[in-house]
């Protein structure tokens, strides 16, 4: 679990700290100024809560799992993306709050955000294969058991097709 708890930080600085890690992602996928907030996600079926202030800037959103501190509650901090819906206002229940009114957005509605298949293969030479020499065991036991847990993206989509 991801803490940003270690001293005492703002909710802003929080959240920063958070969207670092997924700062890569968005410049691969060309996302230029995210809405990006991470979300507590909750009862069952799984649902979030997003505030009319973030409906109103019309963007998609960017989220991840966090608890009400700000801590991410997902070890491999998964990035999720809720499309924006322009007809929100009649598609969610809400439920009220001191900000205004919260849409309760089910958690089924995001999908995650992974690397574009366009990159496909990050290795330095598209018409070379990757070195032999840079083969891990995590990489062969991906590749044995048919599981995706490489830390090479372009090894784990190979695996998933």
């Amino acid at each position: 679990m991801f803490k940003t708890t270690n001293e005492k930080l703002t909710k802003k600085e929080k959240i920063e700290l958070l969207k670092e890690k997924h700062e890569p992602l968005f410049k691969s996928l060309n996302i230029n100024d995210p809405l990006y907030m991470p979300k507590m996600m909750f009862g069952s079926p799984l649902v979030f809560y997003m505030f009319q202030s973030e409906m109103e800037q019309g963007k998609d959103l960017y989220t991840e799992k966090v608890t009400r501190d700000f801590d991410s509650e997902d070890e491999t901090r998964t990035l999720y993306k809720w499309t924006y819906n322009l007809k929100y206002k009649e598609a969610y229940d809400t439920k009220s709050s001191s900000h205004g009114p919260m849409y309760i957005i089910p958690f089924e509605e995001l999908s995650v955000v992974e690397e574009d298949e366009g990159s496909e293969f990050d290795i330095p030479n598209p018409d070379e294969d990757a070195p032999f020499s840079e083969l891990t065991i995590r990489d062969l036991a991906a590749m044995l058991t048919g599981k995706p847990v490489s830390h090479k993206n372009w090894l784990n989509k190979i695996i998933k097709k």
